[in-house]
């Protein structure tokens, strides 16, 4: 950092009481008491004279601060975030999370009560699934994560994969609160984009429609995830996973809608259990989506039916487990040119259903019965 000016403070709050300058390093114990953790290094600018690409705490009019982050990942932390399971965050990570960056979830509980809209290009890396909790504690409220502006039908232009994109979630659990949702709790609805990573977290207490909603994707990646205890408050189509073409009807979360489908989903190594369908797709298109691949999932104690592979071609569900399954293990409707194989069955009878011509080209081979 040169010759700049190091000033040490115990808190943040206590910055405002020092004599500010364009360029001055803070250094401070904690974020709101001595050594709880959000100790960090800040430099202080004027706001015009920073590009705010990313998060920066106002200090008055005149100043901003800007942490400085040791190894890339900016903790939360450090930016106010409170972890105590306590405080509500939600317009604070609306703020951070207006800008691009890889952020850092320390372990603890933190509170949400209301949908955040995501900037592209953001890593969002907990301390662990037991360690790191994100618990939404409204009875309002249906999304949690959104890749857009929640009801600006014209915020995407252009077609096909140009939404907000270019993210990689892991090491966290959600808990949707859906005991006291009043409607339905979703965890992440993103449309129209490409390059998401989501592994190790588990979802758990959601309630009706879907815990994710991978719409019109491209390079969409869960690994190593749980979906469990889903609350069912009606019989509606409600998949954990739901893989879905870009239409109003299915997708209000904003516009603009051209009906693209998915492509290279792999949906792997996940644990659906108690709810009440695993994954799948349940409308059609002249185009379908290609190049989904189930691989290695466990569906355990499924009140309907765990996949449903929808207008979906060349695609394959392979070394999955069914067990306790209400409805089909698997149904195909609508779709071409797939393989199932290798699979442990719940079921000897109507285990998979065929329909609409779906079993055109299916490969169905060393599937056994549990």
């Amino acid at each position: 950092m040169g010759n700049k000016r190091e000033v040490n403070v115990s808190i943040i709050s206590d910055v405002s009481r020092i004599d500010l300058s364009d360029g001055l390093l803070i250094r401070t114990c904690g974020y709101y008491h001595a050594n709880d953790g959000g100790g960090a290094l800040y430099l202080v600018s004027k706001p015009n004279n920073i590009n705010m690409k990313r998060y920066t705490i106002k200090i008055n009019d005149l100043y901003v601060m800007e942490l400085i982050a040791d190894d890339g990942f900016t903790p939360l932390r450090q930016l106010g975030v409170h972890f105590d399971g306590m405080h509500d965050d939600t317009e604070l990570l609306r703020e951070i999370f207006n800008f691009p960056g890889d952020y850092y979830l320390d372990e603890g509980k933190v509170i949400v009560s209301d949908y955040i809209e995501l900037s592209s290009n953001i890593k969002l890396f907990g301390s662990g699934v037991f360690k790191t909790i994100i618990e939404y504690q409204s009875e309002n409220g249906n999304w949690l994560f959104i890749n857009g502006k929640k009801g600006e039908r014209n915020f995407l232009k252009g077609n096909g994969y140009n939404g907000r994109g270019n993210y990689h979630f892991r090491d966290f659990t959600i808990d949707l609160r859906g005991d006291i949702a009043k409607h339905s709790r979703s965890a992440m609805i993103f449309g129209r984009a490409a390059n998401v990573n989501i592994e190790n977290i588990v979802f758990t207490n959601g309630k009706n429609s879907h815990r994710i909603e991978c719409n019109s994707q491209s390079n969409f990646i869960v690994n190593n995830c749980f979906f469990i205890n889903t609350i069912i408050s009606d019989n509606s189509s409600h998949e954990e996973i739901n893989i879905d073409f870009n239409n109003e009807k299915g997708f209000p979360a904003f516009g603009q809608w051209d009906h693209t489908p998915c492509e290279n989903i792999f949906i792997t190594s996940c644990c659906f259990l108690n709810v009440q369908a695993g994954l799948g797709s349940h409308s059609y298109n002249i185009v379908k989506h290609k190049n989904v691949k189930v691989d290695g999932c466990v569906f355990h104690t499924i009140k309907n039916t765990a996949i449903r592979f929808q207008s979906i071609e060349n695609s394959m569900i392979e070394r999955c487990r069914f067990e306790n399954i209400g409805g089909f293990d698997i149904i195909l409707l609508d779709a071409s040119n797939n393989k199932i194989i290798n699979n442990v069955l719940s079921k000897k009878e109507s285990a998979i259903s065929f329909q609409d011509y779906s079993n055109l080209n299916l490969t169905k081979d060393n599937d056994t019965i549990c």
